[in-house]
């Protein structure tokens, strides 16, 4: 018997048995395993090739949606240790609680990414879009030649 190391693991097992089946649901909003994973590997992708290390402490700051779920797994996917924050705390709350967990990175939303400080901020947006994964590849490679 194989001994998964997370969630993440448990979750892809899941996508293979049932990939079109919903895995999250959030108002109107809803993705099926397949989806959720896709865009979590998107999330995973953009923070590994941004130089985010495992271990690394990574705040989500995002309005209820599926992408909450999206982060989260994503987070886990590149090893790195998620802190949930809620977007509806005062400013001060938000800002004693990204430095009292040591977040170096933040993923939040269009919407509220001048709600912190200190940070280095992934919008959810670009992530999932793959905008900022073929941004980070690229000049990867420029660097490299």
């Amino acid at each position: 018997m194989t001994i998964l190391s997370g969630i993440h693991e448990l979750f892809e097992r899941q996508t293979a048995r049932s990939p079109a089946a919903i895995a999250v649901r959030c108002g109107n909003s809803c993705l099926s395993y397949q989806e959720l994973n896709t865009l979590a590997d998107r999330v995973a992708s953009s923070l590994m090739l941004s130089g985010i290390k495992q271990g690394t402490v990574v705040a989500m700051l995002l309005p209820q949606s599926v992408y909450q779920m999206v982060a989260l797994l994503g987070i886990l996917k590149s090893g790195c240790i998620y802190v949930p924050i809620d977007t509806a705390y005062p400013e001060e709350r938000i800002t004693y609680l990204l430095k009292d967990s040591e977040a170096n990175a933040v993923i939040c939303s269009r919407e509220n990414e001048e709600q912190h400080t200190g940070c280095q901020v992934f919008l959810i947006e670009d992530m999932i879009n793959g905008e900022l994964t073929s941004n980070l590849y690229e000049q990867r490679l420029i660097r490299k030649n």
